[in-house]
């Protein structure tokens, strides 16, 4: 039945363990063979080849081996994980662009391509500039908390009443916080005048900035802030993030069977995305796609279902 579906297919998805689909005649060389414009995206831990390619591929071990923990959390504290399987979202996203482009060469010249994810060399791709930092400089980068390794003063600082974000992203913008603070001498003081600087005075320059913002609420800051162009906002749990009248506007949550979901995030001018469908259960859609797509027979398809050969649907 797989072979038959991928004789009709442009894309495959597969998450085994490398050389899991070999045994049964489902791997890449085998497809290929059937079907040479196939896209074959194999998503794993460690990726096809490599002393780690057996090794079960799990999002938190991928964030702990690709070193994401070691810059996360408090600098004086344990080794953090993402709130998230960030991981295993990242690779999710860099299978799919991979898998557009690959359709793409596809369309062009009739062959289809191997697709090799593996979770760690996402993960290490998305380490930027914390990777650009050791590559270039030499030296790995410990933990900063919720501050920036490279800019400053770029962290999270306590108002009278609750926590903001504040990004301070380059020369002017200090300048404009010093004056809206009523401090304009810090912009001149050699310690803060460049971003350098103020990184190797970050403790000099937060001590300053703390006693200051404590004088006022959050949402005067932000409101300030933001009135003087300088990135801020509030630090919110999910529920009031979700709520926010922003997202609202931008449609952002759907309701779908008297429940609410969130996406598809991008907007697309002639072909806006929509939800038509709840997530599907089990086998949901076997008995549609073997009917539609192969052109089995409703008594072909019981025979399936009751020999175990395809999944029974987990709900109707």
């Amino acid at each position: 039945l797989v072979r038959e579906l991928a004789v009709r297919s442009q894309v495959l998805v597969e998450n085994f363990k490398p050389g899991g689909l070999a045994q049964y005649g489902l791997a890449h060389a085998d497809l290929e063979q059937i079907n040479p414009s196939l896209v074959y995206c194999s998503i794993s831990g460690y990726g096809q080849q490599g002393p780690y390619r057996e090794r079960p591929g799990y999002d938190t071990v991928i964030q702990a081996m690709s070193g994401l923990m070691s810059i996360t959390g408090p600098p004086e504290g344990p080794p953090y994980k993402v709130g998230v399987a960030i991981s295993d979202v990242l690779t999710g996203l860099y299978a799919a662009t991979s898998i557009l482009a690959a359709l793409r060469h596809a369309e062009q010249t009739g062959r289809g391509q191997w697709l090799d994810l593996a979770l760690l060399d996402c993960q290490l791709a998305s380490l930027v500039n914390v990777a650009g930092n050791y590559l270039a400089g030499g030296r790995p980068s410990g933990r900063h908390g919720n501050q920036h390794a490279n800019i400053v003063p770029y962290q999270p600082f306590e108002a009278s009443d609750g926590a903001f974000m504040l990004a301070v992203g380059n020369d002017r913008q200090f300048g404009r916080l010093c004056r809206l603070l009523g401090h304009p001498e810090w912009a001149d003081d050699e310690r803060f005048r460049e971003n350098s600087a103020r990184v190797a005075n970050r403790e000099a320059l937060v001590a300053l900035l703390e006693p200051a913002f404590r004088e006022g609420t959050r949402q005067h800051w932000v409101e300030r802030l933001l009135e003087a162009g300088i990135p801020a906002g509030p630090i919110r749990g999910v529920d009031e993030a979700l709520e926010d009248e922003h997202v609202a506007a931008r449609g952002l949550l759907r309701e779908l069977g008297g429940s609410r979901t969130v996406g598809p995030a991008p907007g697309f001018s002639e072909t806006p995305p929509c939800v038509q469908l709840p997530p599907p259960g089990l086998g949901e859609h076997t008995r549609e796609v073997l009917r539609d797509v192969l052109g089995l027979g409703e008594a072909e398809v019981d025979r399936l279902v009751e020999s175990e050969v395809v999944a029974r649907p987990s709900r109707p």
